[in-house]
């Protein structure tokens, strides 16, 4: 029965070496589901309109907000129905925790 299914969810996990005080973060393999072409409608909508849709508090946003949701979508929309795999990063990678979570955690 669909209405009683579990759906695990894929959790970002922190690891933290007390030692030399280095931390990773590592998402776990997950799976892409297919693609639904209706949200192809968002990527057509103006900034204002994208925020005043997607967001819960469109007042409360950052600046990038709308492009980070334009690029979820994208990366939905290109491994839909395939198998992302294990990745970690680490302290001296560069990068916006919003894009990482956006391209990696969103879907």
């Amino acid at each position: 029965d669909d209405d009683n299914e579990v759906v695990e969810q894929k959790q970002l996990t922190c690891v933290h070496d007390p030692q030399d005080h280095k931390s990773m973060f590592v998402r776990q393999a997950m799976n892409v589901p297919a693609f639904a072409p209706e949200l192809e409608t968002l990527l057509r909508l103006t900034d204002a309109m994208l925020l005043q849709y997607t967001s819960t508090s469109p007042s409360c946003e950052l600046p990038d907000f709308c492009s980070i949701v334009r690029q979820t979508i994208l990366f939905w929309k290109q491994h839909a129905n395939s198998t992302i795999p294990t990745k970690t990063f680490t302290p001296c990678q560069t990068y916006k925790s919003q894009q990482v979570l956006a391209s990696s955690f969103s879907l």
